[in-house]
């Protein structure tokens, strides 16, 4: 059969309603009258424009009286013929019937080309067919009005049929407005009952349409299926395209096979591919009749009103309103109001999850007289009338269905109503669309207008907010439960974050056009759902958890609408771990097979979902899949599981077994004191009186109800409460008698390590034992209880004490370690895993708690570890006598603890050596001290530490820990505590560690103590975004599970708990957005990259939530295996790492090494593939940086500098880039090492002390031996030894990625001289092309090329190569000798003698060639014997320290005292401190000495220091504790690094305060120029002594600092020394073990101190001084307070405040012995002058130069005014006559305070003008450096980090060299020699 190809919106489907838009309109009937007849036509009608008609062209056509309209000639047929007819003929026939108009009705025709018709028809087509923006150009209407049937009787019906074209596109409407039964006569002529043909036939019918009710009887009369159906849903119009068909191909037909004709579903039709057939069928009572498509209808179960609830939620109403509400209240969501349909209620209770975000916890239907409720958590089962009942069951004689369906629990009524939960956060609510207009709450009024959905019960229409809170059900106990925000008001969030989340990583997925869910687009938009998920993602911190759960909704809604989108969860995003014997399926059966029903799936009508679907074989019993044989019993109308019990009845009259599949009840009945009732979901015997089985029960005491402990009830005042809580997952549901449990997290035997360990076993007994082995700690021993053992392992931390490293659970066929100083993970089987996460299915759960990680198993046993000393073991009293090792045996019996595993009862120390593990590869690690014997101390030392400030703080009872004495007793702890402080040497940190057991004990036990730790005194200080609390969770917020903290059921403890917002990933705290990957049970940190696999065979990245793996193998030559915690491909042949000597006969490949390369010398480079070159260029360059790679990026930059001689040394600076995958962001810290004093290292330029991080910890910068190292974690790591010699170590995974002088690092030397551009050239070209083009370095390149710059004279060249010399390397029997077999010395000897021929010999320069052998020869593993010895390259240690050849390269420190205990790096040479002491920065200092750690710094004790960008906070570290308080600049300061307050004193003399107050004083006496008062600040005091000098004005003679009780004095007419106690030094030299030092900048003689005060004096009249400004307000003297106000400087030392006359004579020191010193003037009264000499020395010859604006000191102006300047200069020369030199003198301190401020004038001085000579070997520099080279300290220009200053430098080859001169200033220089130094001389500037 053919059918005609429909082409309306009628293709989409066919017969259909639409009641809304009326019944048709008729085109105008109007035009030409066909002659009345009976079978007759029309004359021919010629077309005033052609139509197509199914590819033939029509030019003319006849309108039939009997309804049709033919083409070639009329045709008066009369009986119908059914389409179709496959004949000759084309006929188009809207009401083929027998009609006659002879007396009754007309048959009328038009065409039209212009008018509103065409307007009509162009707006039906557009409308009928709106693809085609069509616009009609010819109309032809014909229409039957009012024809009767023959023989013209009866009414008459009105048909019309119109033809419409555009010249291309033909169209057919056919309209029926009556059409009315046929009579009896007409049905005898016929011989037919229902004789009607409405439709089209084509010639051979190749295209074809009949409607439906043609030749039916419902063709005619009231309900006539022509005049109430319609294709295009208006009644009465079809619509068809009738331009083109398929010629010769049959068309299927476009009815489906069963469909409803009409929008109430009574006419039921089906169409068996050939006929169709309709009868009266209705839709069963619970379905809705709903549209097929836009023509046809079904009865669907499932498509009802829908609403929906989810995320944090979002309310869909019945008529699709939107809204958000985050009340946390009970709310009503749907009711049936006011309509005598059945009447249901479902209820909605939210709740908060850690945001102010609410999310539904449970939903409650009330319906047929049941309460049935769906619970947050319990999938699989629901509550009905409070009774937990497991899913599928029945309820109302079969009216109600629960069932579960995927991840849902799916409630279903008989009348239509479906309500489900997925028991998380997703309801949907479904009703029959038999309810529009009948219900009422959140899901609105369903009544097709959404406008009014936000109807108050009191039929208010009121904003979404107010909506909300009125549906609030008010009898709900809910205390403020409030919303607390407003709608979408609730999730917004910054731009940033919106744009990260509208991407198609996040929610803008859901719009991606070519993503996995494009194929539901066109069936729903998704543009809601983005904005829900947005919403969602903003109010929860971007969790991938609530991005699923977003994404999840708009799958479900898709597949709802049959849509079966591509499987969009993937590997490590959004995956669905299913539960043991089942698996995952994207469209899986939404009717799983379950005990009750196995067969379900098999007749399932519900559209597929996702779901775990149990496994083969396994069906579901409850929410588990079970095996079938495994299954429950069925039982009235109820399933129970296998196993179960329950109590039955309404009176508790029957108690029932669940076994084998059946179930045995027997009678039962409470006791006297009992009632039955419902708890918490159980129903049971609970008591009137707290009373269980006779047993009276105290209050508080608690109990479950059920053998699985769900259901927690408690004994209160008011009786029994009950509640869900469940047991923590360590503990154990117990029997408490016959009917009740118990569960047991508290009663476990507990034995506790801690300190330097202290012991507690089982049984209570303490012992303490010293080993440093491994040993069994606690094993489950001969029992058949579940096996376990517990290993711990201990180490010495600088003491004979021994202290917990490390902790190995052997449990289930697993092996966890617990390792020190590995917070947030574990190792499982060798490799470390973030916490938290489960092993043996479950049975083993590790987390973190606290500082501790936790280890606790399903039998409960429980380990924690706080990763540095403290081991707690818990297990449960089942283990009674079961137990052995440290922790004793736990039989109740302390006095036998002590048993070896032999049995055998012996003392402690024997005890303790009995159980040591003896596998372990411990050497000499035993115990070398016994018991208390190992921690006594003297008794005053007893006695101190028993104060009350230290251990005895634990019994005092008025002390913080007094709260616990009645629960706990603290006198063992106080002894522990004093054993440590003994054996430790008293550190506070001990004493806390002591301190904070007794408290975690007290907490256990559920004493929560005050606050004990107080700033400085134990304070614990919380990495980023994280804070210190008291009493915090130990349940922390993790990103696998945000909410933990909320369902906690263990005691608060001390702990770090992460910001709001933020939530532990392993130990860090981080936004939600930025969590990792939950992967295979595993979590990894988001930018993690682990090989996974046995084989390795697939490396993951978790990338912005998602983990993507690919495959993976190892190399040839590499195997697969777990190292240091990590599993990935290590070599067996050493191709990647690197061979070293394991002992004197074997060696080792270490997997750790890294391509190397070395700057050493003058300076020598070897690149990472071992090609050496010499390059002495003095710029700065890129020494190695990573390119063209997505390795993490890093940059190292050196810079050189000439030392004196043409060679090139290295000063180096440094910058570190780390790219994260997870967020894209670049951290660059840049880090600049430089040596003036000591070693100095800038950060960003800010001054830092080592040891400290970066970048969260991925940057470490310590001090290892005379090196600074930059570590990076991933594998980066650059050394530094402040002199010369760099150390650059990339990993392997960089070989290619590299580029700058050391190389590509391709394993190919011959192409490492390449430049940026890639081109190979030479060595000196190389070194050129990779100067850093933005350096400020003038005149910096390398004047001489490679070897040609070393060369020397044969005999220099063959001494130098002797054994006392360089050739010392190469000799074998020389102190190298044992090194030459792993490391050839040929190259070091030729760099040795190119250093020494081109720095002339130094012995110095010779000793550093020899240390870079040596310590190459030690990174490889060579230890060589001493080969410095006493005059030959020796070095002399800092105080409190000492040269060790092989000592530790990880230094004990203050930040890290036990540093050298876990120090894996090979030991150098090293200065290391004396046993005591521990480097504090680069100082030696007693541990009580230490200073301060402080927001990831270190500061020295006593260091004051300003933080914050803006200056914020001044900060002072004193006795280790670090106290802060707000700090602000002045109105004319800036926050920069380095500023000090600044006191000048100049000419005769002029002062200027700390805060800018300038005045004049002419005392001749000795005055305190400034001291620090009334504070504990370093104290410094001094004083400046004044002199006349041939007139009344006074000028500086001398300077005294009294500074860390040292006397120092700047004398006029001496430069270049000091006085030192009386005693002349020459300088440099350093006092107070280097917190002062003395030395010369320019003319002047520089004092300055550890704590930042700068004294300097130019020995003539320029005197300077600086303070830090945390000195503010606690200075005084002629330079004043330093409070930044100018106005009060003029301070007594009585604090009045006086004219600057007194206010400098109260100053004066009164013990001077200068008689008649007193000032003979006052102020500016003393340097007045006459007009004309006043006039002349303004002019610009005179004072006035500095005024001038085109002079040379006119750049200046801008930054420092002069004004006051020429005033003081104009004072001077009228004093003193006007003298030159007086002149020269006062525009220097004008030039020298410019310097100061960074401005560099041009060259002012001319000659005649202020000309300075300077002496033999040396020239003026008008910008010279203010570090001159001495022969102290050739190099000191080079680290300069003082602004350049006019002065008198050294010709090249010279240095500074001060000998004995007189005042009158005899000044040489000597040139440096190359073997012999001279004592020093100084050049000093003349007055």
């Amino acid at each position: 059969m053919r059918l005609c190809a429909l082409w309306p919106v009628f293709i989409l489907g066919l017969l259909g309603i639409a009641t809304a838009q009326g019944k048709v309109s008729l085109y105008p009937i109007n035009g030409t009258v066909s002659p009345p007849s009976d079978d007759g036509s029309s004359p021919l009608i010629s077309l005033q424009q052609c139509f197509i008609y199914f590819g033939r062209q029509k030019c003319q056509l006849y309108v039939n009286q009997n309804g049709h309209l033919t083409f070639e000639r009329p045709w008066g047929r009369y009986i119908p013929l059914r389409f179709p007819m496959h004949g000759p003929k084309d006929i188009i026939a809207p009401f083929w019937t027998d009609l006659d108009n002879r007396k009754i009705g007309n048959v009328l025709f038009n065409q039209n080309t212009w008018g509103p018709v065409l307007q009509q028809a162009t707006r039906d087509i557009n409308k009928y067919f709106p693809i085609y923006n069509f616009v009609a150009s010819w109309v032809f209407v014909a229409t039957w009005d009012r024809v009767a049937y023959y023989p013209n009787v009866g009414d008459g019906s009105t048909i019309q049929v119109v033809i419409i074209s555009d010249g291309e596109l033909s169209f057919l409407l056919m309209n029926y407005e009556t059409t009315y039964p046929t009579n009896n006569k007409v049905q005898v002529r016929h011989l037919c009952a229902v004789c009607y043909q409405a439709g089209y036939d084509t010639v051979d019918s190749t295209e074809y349409f009949s409607i439906p009710g043609s030749f039916s009887p419902k063709a005619t009369g009231s309900d006539s299926t022509l005049r109430m159906n319609s294709n295009v849903n208006v009644p009465g119009c079809w619509a068809f395209r009738i331009d083109k068909g398929e010629r010769g191909k049959i068309i299927e037909p476009a009815y489906p096979d069963v469909f409803w004709t009409d929008s109430t579903c009574t006419t039921k039709c089906n169409y068996d591919g050939s006929d169709l057939s309709c009868d009266n069928e209705s839709c069963a009572f619970s379905q809705v009749c709903n549209p097929l498509n836009d023509l046809h209808f079904t009865c669907q179960s499932v498509q009802k009103g829908i609403c929906t609830i989810s995320g944090d939620p979002h309310y869909t109403t019945f008529d699709g309103k939107r809204h958000h509400f985050q009340g946390a209240c009970t709310y009503v969501l749907s009711e049936q109001c006011g309509s005598d349909l059945p009447h249901y209620r479902v209820e909605g209770s939210n709740e908060h999850r850690g945001s102010k975000a609410t999310w539904t916890r449970l939903v409650k239907i009330f319906v047929y007289n049941q309460t049935i409720e769906l619970v947050k958590g319990h999938g699989g089962e629901a509550k009905v009338d409070g009774v937990f009942t497991t899913t599928p069951f029945f309820l109302a004689n079969g009216d109600v269905h629960v069932y579960t369906s995927g991840p849902s629990v799916v409630v279903s009524t008989a009348f239509g109503l479906v309500v489900s939960y997925d028991a998380y956060h997703y309801v949907k609510i479904k009703v029959p669309y038999s309810y529009q207009g009948a219900t009422c709450g959140l899901c609105g009024n369903f009544n097709n207008d959404s406008n009014d959905d936000f109807q108050t019960p009191e039929g208010q229409i009121v904003s979404a907010f107010d909506f909300g809170n009125s549906w609030q059900v008010p009898s709900a106990d809910e205390p403020e439960c409030e919303a607390v925000c407003e709608g979408l008001d609730c999730g917004q969030c910054p731009e940033d974050k919106e744009a990260l989340f509208r991407n198609t990583d996040h929610c803008g997925i859901l719009q991606d056009t070519s993503g996995p869910f494009a194929a539901c687009h066109s069936v729903l938009s998704p543009a809601a759902y983005v904005e829900d998920c947005l919403y969602d993602l903003c109010l929860e911190g971007g969790q991938q958890r609530i991005l699923c759960l977003a994404l999840n909704v708009y799958a479900s809604e898709c597949q709802e609408k049959g849509v079966q989108l591509p499987r969009w969860r993937t590997a490590g995003f959004c995956e669905i771990h299913c539960p043991p014997n089942s698996h995952f399926e994207s469209q899986g059966t939404a009717c799983p097979a379950t005990c009750v029903n196995p067969e379900s799936p098999h007749d399932c009508e519900l559209t597929p979902i996702e779901s775990c679907i149990c496994d083969g074989g396994f069906v579901l019993s409850g929410a588990d899949c079970v095996p079938l044989h495994e299954c429950g019993c069925s039982f009235e109308g109820r399933y129970y599981h296998s196993g179960q019990t329950v109590i039955l009845d309404q009176d508790c009259g029957r108690v029932c077994d669940c076994i084998s599949g059946n179930m045995t009840c027997h009678s039962h009945s409470c006791g006297a004191h009992e009632q039955c009732k419902v708890v918490d979901g159980e129903r049971g015997c609970y008591s009137h009186t707290c009373s269980i089985s006779g047993v009276s029960i105290q209050l508080g005491v608690s109990f479950w109800t059920d053998r699985t402990c769900t259901n927690k009830c408690t004994c209160t005042t008011s009786g029994l409460s009950c509640v869900n809580g469940a047991c923590a997952h360590s503990q154990v549901c117990n029997p408490l008698n016959d009917l009740h449990f118990t569960c047991q997290s508290v009663q476990k035997g507990i034995c506790t390590i801690s300190g330097d360990p202290h012991y507690t076993t089982f049984d209570g007994k303490r012992h303490h034992f010293q080993g440093a082995c491994t040993y069994v700690l606690s094993e489950q021993c001969g029992s058949d209880l579940p096996h376990y053992r517990v290993e711990g392992s201990n180490e010495h931390r600088g003491s004979k004490a021994a202290w917990t490293r490390l902790v190995k659970i052997f449990v289930y066929n697993q092996t966890i370690e617990l390792v020190k100083g590995h917070g947030g993970e574990a190792k499982v089987d060798g490799v470390f895993t973030t916490t938290p996460f489960f092993l043996a299915n479950g049975d083993v759960h590790v987390y973190t708690s606290g500082p501790s990680v936790v280890v606790s198993t399903a039998f409960g046993l429980v380990v924690s570890y706080d990763a540095y000393h403290y081991v707690k073991i818990k297990v449960p009293y089942s283990y009674q006598g079961a137990t052995c090792g440290l922790c004793g045996n736990f039989n109740n019996d302390s006095n036998d603890d002590f048993q070896t595993p032999e049995g055998q009862i012996v003392s402690a120390f024997d005890f303790g050596n009995s159980w040591q593990v003896p596998s372990a590869d411990e050497p000499e690690c035993e115990a070398v001290c016994e018991g208390l014997d190992c921690g006594q101390c003297p008794e005053d030392k007893e006695a101190l530490f028993r104060n009350t400030d230290h251990c005895g703080i634990l019994q005092d009872t008025s002390g913080p820990f007094a709260a616990c004495h009645s629960v706990l007793s603290p006198a063992a702890y106080v002894e522990d505590c004093l054993y440590d402080l003994c054996l430790e040497g008293g550190q506070q940190r001990i004493l806390c560690l002591a301190l904070n057991v007794y408290a975690s004990e007290c907490q256990e036990k559920g004493v929560q103590l005050p606050r004990w730790r107080t700033a400085g005194f134990c304070e614990i200080h919380c990495p980023p975004n994280s804070h210190f609390e008291s009493q915090g969770t130990a349940c922390p917020a993790t990103c696998v599970n945000p909410e933990s903290p909320h369902d906690c059921e263990l005691t608060p403890i001390e702990s770090c708990i992460c910001d709001e917002g933020f939530v532990l990933s392993g130990a860090d705290c981080v936004p939600l957005h930025e969590c990792g990957c939950s992967f295979e049970g595993r979590y990894y940190h988001s930018g993690q990259t682990v090989i996974l696999d046995q084989d390795c065979g697939r490396v993951c990245d978790c990338i912005s939530g998602n983990m993507t793996c690919h495959s993976h193998s190892c190399g040839a030559h590499e195997q697969c295996k777990v190292v240091d915690g990590e599993r990935g491909c290590y070599s067996h042949t050493c191709s990647i790492s690197v061979c070293n000597p394991l002992n004197d006969l074997h060696f080792t490949c270490q997997s750790v090494q890294k391509g190397i390369c070395t700057i050493s010398g003058d300076p020598h480079y070897t690149t990472f593939d071992g090609k050496r070159h010499h390059f002495q260029g003095a710029c700065t360059y890129v020494l190695s940086e990573q390119c063209g790679s997505d390795l993490p990026h890093y940059r190292v930059e050196g810079s050189n500098e000439h030392r004196g001689s043409k060679a090139a040394w290295t000063r180096l600076g440094m910058v570190v880039k780390l790219r994260f995958a997870f967020t894209h962001l670049t951290v660059s810290s840049r880090i600049r090492f430089s040596y003036v004093i000591g070693l100095l290292l800038q950060v960003d330029g800010v001054f830092t002390t080592t040891p400290f991080f970066l970048a969260n910890g991925d940057v470490h910068v310590y001090t290892s031996g005379p090196s600074v190292v930059v570590s990076t974690a991933f594998g980066l790591v650059v050394s530094y030894d402040a002199n010369h010699y760099v150390k650059i170590k990339v990993p392997y995974s960089y070989q290619g990625a590299t580029c700058g002088l050391c190389g590509n690092f391709n394993n190919d030397s011959n192409d490492d001289f390449q430049t940026p551009e890639g081109q190979i050239v030479s060595a000196f070209d190389f070194g050129n092309s990779w100067q850093v083009p933005s350096a400020d370095e003038p005149e910096c390149e390398a004047v001489c090329e490679g070897l040609d710059c070393g060369q020397c004279p044969e005999d220099k060249e063959a001494l130098f190569r002797n054994t006392d010399h360089c050739g010392i390397l190469q000799d074998t029997s020389g102190p190298f000798a044992a090194c030459h077999s792993v490391l050839s010395p040929a190259a070091y000897v030729e760099d040795c003698l190119y250093d020494l021929c081109l720095e002339g010999g130094q012995q110095r320069i010779l000793c550093q060639a020899l240390n870079v052998y040596a310590s190459e020869c030690q990174e490889k593993g060579v230890q060589l014997p001493r080969w410095r010895t006493a005059g030959f390259c020796e070095i002399h240690c800092p105080p409190n320290s000492h040269f060790e050849s092989q000592g530790t390269a990880c230094p004990a420190t203050c930040v890290n005292p036990e540093s050298p205990h876990d120090c894996e790096l090979t030991p150098i040479e090293s200065c290391i401190c004396d046993e005591g002491f521990v480097l504090s920065g680069a100082d030696c200092v007693p541990l009580h000495e230490c200073g301060c750690s402080f927001e990831g710094r270190y500061y020295h004790s006593g260091q004051t220091v300003i933080l914050d960008q803006d200056c914020g906070r001044v900060c002072d570290c004193i006795s280790g504790n670090m106290t802060c308080h707000s700090h602000s600049c002045g109105a004319h300061e800036q926050c920069k690094s380095v500023q000090k307050g600044i006191c000048t004193i100049s000419g005769d003399p002029h002062y200027t305060t700390f805060d800018g107050k300038r005045h004049h004083f002419q005392g001749a006496c000795t005055y305190v120029l400034s001291e620090q008062c009334g504070s504990d600040l370093p104290h410094y005091r001094v004083e400046g002594s004044n002199e006349h000098r041939g007139s009344k004005a006074t000028w500086t003679r001398l300077v005294k600092i009294f500074v860390y009780n040292q006397t120092i004095e700047l004398v006029k007419g001496h430069g270049g020394e000091a006085k030192v106690d009386g005693v002349f030094t020459t300088t440099p030299f350093f006092l107070a073990n280097g917190d002062v030092h003395v030395y010369t900048s320019g003319p002047s003689v520089v004092v300055s101190t550890a704590f930042g005060l700068v004294v300097s004096y130019d020995a003539n009249h320029y005197v300077k001084i600086k303070v830090p400004y945390s000195y503010q307000g606690v200075t005084c003297g002629l330079c004043g307070n330093f409070n930044n106000d100018s106005n009060d400087d003029f301070q007594t030392p009585e604090g009045q405040i006086v004219s600057a006359f007194d206010f400098g004579n109260s100053w004066q020191v009164p013990s001077a012995d200068e008689p008649e010193c007193e000032a003979v003037c006052e102020g500016l009264d003393c340097g007045q002058c006459p007009e004309d000499k006043e006039a002349l020395f303004r002019n610009t010859d005179h004072c006035g130069i500095l005024q001038d604006t085109s002079g040379p000191f006119a750049a200046c102006h801008s930054v420092l005014s002069p004004a006051a300047y020429v005033e003081d200069c104009l004072y001077d020369l009228c004093l003193e006559g006007g003298q030159q030199r007086i002149l020269c003198l006062a525009l220097n301190v004008y030039a020298s305070e410019c310097q100061e401020k960074g401005v560099q004038l041009p060259r002012w001085r001319t000659a005649g003008f202020c000309e300075i000579h300077c002496p033999p070997n040396s020239h003026f520099e008008s910008q010279g450096t203010a570090c001159p080279a001495t022969c102290v300290n050739p190099e000191s220009p080079h680290d300069c980090e003082l602004t350049p200053i006019e002065s008198c430098i050294c010709d090249g080859g010279f240095v500074l060299s001060v000998v004995e001169h007189m005042n009158s200033a005899r000044w040489w220089m000597e040139k440096e020699d190359a073997t012999v130094t001279h004592a020093p001389s100084q050049v000093i500037l003349p007055a």
